[in-house]
């Protein structure tokens, strides 16, 4: 009796060791190029792109390049296809609107979209001012 117990817990154990390395498959993380456009009054840092579990997670953080920098604006996002051509482009805004010159907590922006039917392989990223009427 005591060699059925043993049987049924290794079954089980067995069972769901598949079942996680299974999950553990369909969860994998892609890490995509990212390519950040340079802007005069504004850094993008800790920039990363990721697809999993069928979305696309974009993030960065913002920091003025001078302590006249005061609003923070908004940053474009575009999905660049295996050909270079832009599968889509998004507006993002940061957490906050005024940089602090004495606070640690900086201007942070995530997206997080379903991935696409094209496959992704580099995200571009520009900032923009707030001041700015036009976006290019």
């Amino acid at each position: 009796m005591y060699k059925n117990y043993l049987v049924i817990a290794f079954a089980s154990l067995l069972a769901l060791n598949t079942a996680i390395a299974s999950n553990h498959q369909d969860s994998e993380k892609i890490k995509i190029d990212v390519n950040i456009n340079p802007d005069r009054t504004v850094r993008i840092t800790n920039a990363s792109a990721i697809q999993e579990a069928g979305a696309i997670k974009v993030s960065g953080i913002l920091r003025p390049k001078s302590w006249t920098a005061r609003t923070v604006g908004h940053v474009h996002v575009s999905l660049l296809g295996a050909d270079g051509t832009v599968v889509k482009t998004f507006i993002v805004e940061p957490n906050k609107k005024v940089f602090m010159r004495k606070s640690s907590h900086r201007p942070r922006f995530k997206l997080s979209i379903p991935a696409t039917d094209s496959t992704i392989t580099e995200v571009v990223m520009k900032h923009h001012k707030a001041t700015s009427s036009k976006c290019s």
